[in-house]
């Protein structure tokens, strides 16, 4: 494997911020308001890695599109109605 032909895992950096993102950091913040610039932010830096697949490296389109779609729909919002629950509920959840 050549530095030539391994340039194409670059376009993993934005999915791997984003999935650092939506794990380590979305679930320790407090509020709603404060989560979902975060949140966009995530699901922008997913979709920046099938850009990056279709506009730099087509070579390996298909790759990117798979791990962009799976970076995706790691943000589907299962965790924010602890925003807009009380705590009573959210333990009996």
């Amino acid at each position: 494997m050549t530095a030539a032909s391994s340039a194409w895992l670059v376009g993993l950096a934005p999915v791997a911020f984003s999935a650092i993102l939506r794990w380590l950091v979305l679930p320790r913040v407090q509020s709603a308001q404060a989560a979902l610039p975060l949140f966009i932010m995530g699901i922008a830096m997913a979709e920046a890695t099938c850009f990056l697949g279709l506009f730099i490296f087509p070579a390996h389109k298909q790759e990117l599109f798979i791990l962009s779609a799976l970076g995706i729909f790691q943000f589907i919002p299962i965790f924010a109605r602890r925003y807009f629950t009380h705590d009573d509920e959210n333990r009996n959840a």
